[in-house]
């Protein structure tokens, strides 16, 4: 693995020994709550 943006909209970085994929996450609000783009709402 090495730092840097992915193909999946996110970044990696090192953290110490590690490395972390900093995954955007969405606000849920109640207009958005039934947004078939959300990984819940999948079928």
């Amino acid at each position: 693995m090495k730092e840097g943006p992915t193909d999946h909209s996110s970044t990696v970085v090192k953290d110490g020994a590690y490395f972390v994929d900093e995954l955007p996450s969405p606000i849920i609000t109640k207009a958005n709550v039934d947004d078939k783009s959300l990984w819940g709402n999948a079928k």
